[in-house]
């Protein structure tokens, strides 16, 4: 089955099982829709991942409005399009330091 296919499978399984998890669980629920999609045989674990992440995205996509501008998007800068309709652009060195800043819990 090719991966269009299943993304509505990805995306079925995130809203219905969302709930179960805390937000900071989302790695959790990735790792739990990637082992259902691989369970039903239908592609492999790297596919399965890649749907689960883009299923993800489009998921928490609906409670915000934004979206990435592809056309300017390039390997090293992420352009994106805000709610009022600005331009705004990430390059890789921020996005990589945003997701491995070490998480702050308070006390």
């Amino acid at each position: 089955m090719n991966t269009i296919a299943l993304s509505p499978l990805a995306l079925a399984f995130l809203q219905q099982h969302e709930g179960e998890h805390l937000a900071h669980e989302t790695e959790r629920l990735v790792e739990r829709c990637t082992a259902h999609l691989v369970e039903t045989g239908m592609c492999s674990a790297s596919s399965a991942r890649d749907i689960t992440m883009q299923a993800l995205g489009e998921l928490s996509a609906r409670r915000r409005i934004g979206h990435i501008d592809c056309t300017r998007t390039t390997s090293f800068t992420l352009f994106l399009i805000d709610s009022q309709g600005q331009r705004r652009a990430l390059t890789i060195a921020a996005l990589l330091a945003l997701i491995e800043a070490p998480v702050v819990t308070a006390a």
